[in-house]
């Protein structure tokens, strides 16, 4: 099976060699103007990935390695505190019940075929692993205050057999199959692919994707990169490997800048052997000439290939961009780990300042008289260690003391370890049983006030959800949708649907998409708790007189309204395999043959203990159990 990724080439901008150069060199120095712009960011998402990857906190390593009692352990805090975090806001996004958008349609044939095409897009999502993948952009956001995502179109081809009747002029003749092995498009649509935070860069003075450059690289090989159509100066073109130069101090302080020493010693030494390709998007200047919405490519970071407009019909670069606490003027923002950093440090070192308390504690050092001649010759040259149990010959018993450590000090650190628990909660916006554990108080909550102090969380997180939604899954949805128009060429067959959606369909549809993720859950639980207090109210207002079950005042179907409360619960939602609705016709008819005799001839809504039906009113339908 072969994945091949739409590349943006399409007619180029013919330019003589000088204007090639130009455009390349500028292209290039803005990466290392905006690398130097956001240096703060990127030293602190280095560290937060350091972090996450390895719990190995800077500055507390034992200065003296071979001494036992000092202790190197190190608390995946900032990991915990961050998996819990993202967990909870991915749940948010995505209900697990029903999907995270909808689409509306803007003409006839969107109106048709909205359904089919809505799981259409629901299908491929699960192809393209788009959960797996928006969990790890949630956490290049998380630990960096920033992410960006590619979305390609891409296809996937695999070789296939089928078999093929002779025909002639198109009509089948009689003969024998033929056997016939070609390659088969199994799969095609838009891609969503996090990118490394090393690897791109946005204007950081521009809030706005569509009015901000954007520069993002990739490793290709070398025959693979050769093989593009569109692209220029190609043929003599080599791996990264040829061109790096780490003996020159001035070439080795710029690979640190680019950020390329990072990824080379991250990433595997095969990429030694890579092109390193980069694109830059968006708006250029010319030789005074205005060039909008137009994409650069180069490679090795001197290499001219192409120039042109952007290919897409969405005119979009093709790739989104979005903050986790978003700051004003920039696409760059603050870092749900920024503010937990230094807690991590804290709490590693409050840590192993507990154990070596603990340790001395348990084995505790003692002081000895020089001047007691039994004493030093049972030591000898130097200090030795003292076992349980053993004998020490001395000349007066006061000769030896133990030093006893205060243990107070131990209780003195878990309470401020705790503190600092309650302090990451605080910055993250987690709860307790999802950021490093629980306190005694923690495990008496009852299932109530769990789910309440949940709701609290999910309330703080709305902001860096609601952020996501629109800066990512929304334009996501939108460049899925155009890129089906212009590239879609396979009919594309849904489960559970006897029809499949066409190419011809798609491109005669207008359609428009909103996230529903988040907000689907909050006012689900907002027409649960409205459903039951009317139904709460019900039997008062009948009783009252106020509300009449099918009467002139209001007409209430009891049945229905039960199994639209029924249905707004996330786990029981197949209410109609079990139950049915009995009319007050088969009712009357099961009356009049009998069926109904002993205590089940009292009328079912007297029997269940509602008011008298009044003259004149249809009393409503029953539930019965199948």
């Amino acid at each position: 099976m072969t994945i091949r990724y739409f590349f943006p080439t399409g007619e180029p901008v013919k330019l003589d060699v000088p204007l090639q150069g130009e455009l390349v060199a500028g292209s290039n120095q803005r990466w290392q103007n905006w690398t130097e712009m956001i240096e703060p960011i990127r030293t602190r998402a280095l560290e937060s990935n350091q972090l996450y990857l390895e719990n190995r906190p800077d500055g507390t390593d034992a200065e003296e390695p071979d001494d036992a009692t000092r202790s190197r352990i190190r608390r995946p805090v900032l990991a915990e505190a961050i998996d819990s975090t993202m967990a909870q806001q991915h749940l948010s996004s995505y209900p697990s019940d029903e999907r995270f958008f909808k689409g509306r349609a803007r003409n006839q044939m969107a109106k048709d075929r909205l359904p089919v095409y809505e799981k259409h897009v629901e299908q491929r999502l699960s192809l393209i692993d788009f959960m797996t993948n928006s969990l790890k952009n949630r956490k290049n956001k998380s630990l960096a205050g920033a992410s960006a995502v590619w979305h390609p179109f891409m296809y996937e081809e695999e070789m296939k057999t089928s078999y093929e009747y002779p025909k002639v002029f198109g009509i089948r003749i009689p003969g024998k199959p033929k056997r016939v092995r070609k390659e088969v498009r199994t799969f095609e649509g838009t891609g969503y692919i996090p990118l490394n935070f090393e690897d791109w860069r946005v204007d950081p003075t521009v809030d706005n994707l569509k009015e901000a450059n954007f520069i993002w690289r990739r490793w290709m090989p070398v025959e693979e990169f050769k093989a593009v159509d569109g692209l220029e100066n190609v043929e003599e073109i080599q791996s990264y490997s040829g061109v790096w130069d780490s003996s020159s101090s001035n070439k080795s302080e710029y690979y640190e800048q680019m950020g390329i020493i990072q990824a080379w010693n991250d990433l595997d030494s095969s990429l030694c052997e890579h092109v390193l390709v980069y694109e830059e998007w968006g708006d250029f200047y010319i030789e005074d000439e205005y060039c909008p919405n137009h994409v650069l490519i180069y490679s090795n970071d001197s290499v001219f290939h192409y120039f042109g407009p952007n290919p897409y019909d969405h005119q979009r670069k093709p790739f989104t961009v979005g903050p986790y606490i978003p700051l004003s003027g920039t696409l760059y923002g603050k870092s749900m780990a920024q503010d937990i950093i230094p807690l991590c440090h804290a709490m590693d070192s409050m840590l192993n300042q507990q154990l070596d308390a603990f340790s001395i504690a348990v084995s505790m050092p003692f002081t000895y008289l020089v001047r007691d001649e039994a004493i030093l010759g049972y030591f000898g040259d130097g200090p030795v260690s003292l076992r349980p149990g053993e004998g020490i010959p001395c000349q007066e018993h006061d000769s030896i003391r133990p030093v006893v450590w205060p243990m107070d000090v131990i209780n003195l650190s878990e309470g401020a370890q705790q503190r600092l628990k309650e302090e990451i909660r605080e910055s993250t916006g987690g709860v307790p049983y999802a950021t490093g554990g629980v306190s005694e108080m923690d495990t008496e909550r009852t299932a109530t006030e769990t789910s309440i102090l949940a709701s609290g969380t999910n309330t703080r997180f709305q902001l860096n959800i609601q952020m996501y939604e629109e800066s990512h899954l929304k334009p996501y949805l939108e460049m899925t949708f155009s890129n089906d128009r212009q590239f879609m060429t396979q009919a594309a067959f849904v489960d559970d649907e006897p029809e499949p959606i066409l190419p011809d369909h798609v491109k005669m549809m207008e359609l428009a998409f909103d996230v529903t993720g988040s907000r689907s859950v909050m006012n689900r639980s907002k027409e649960i708790q409205e459903m039951d207090v009317i139904l709460a109210a019900l039997p008062g207002w009948m009783q009252s007189g106020f509300v009449q079950s099918n009467g002139d005042i209001i007409k209430v179907n009891i049945p229905e309204m039960l199994k639209r409360r029924v249905a707004l619960n996330s786990s029981f939602r197949d209410l109609d395999n079990f139950s049915e609705t009995i009319t007050m016709e088969t009712q009357q008819e099961e009356m009049n043959l009998g069926v109904m005799n002993g205590p089940q001839a009292v009328p079912p809504i007297a029997a269940a203990g509602a008011p008298p039906v009044m003259p004149g009113v249809q009393p409503p339908p029953v539930m019965g159990v199948a």
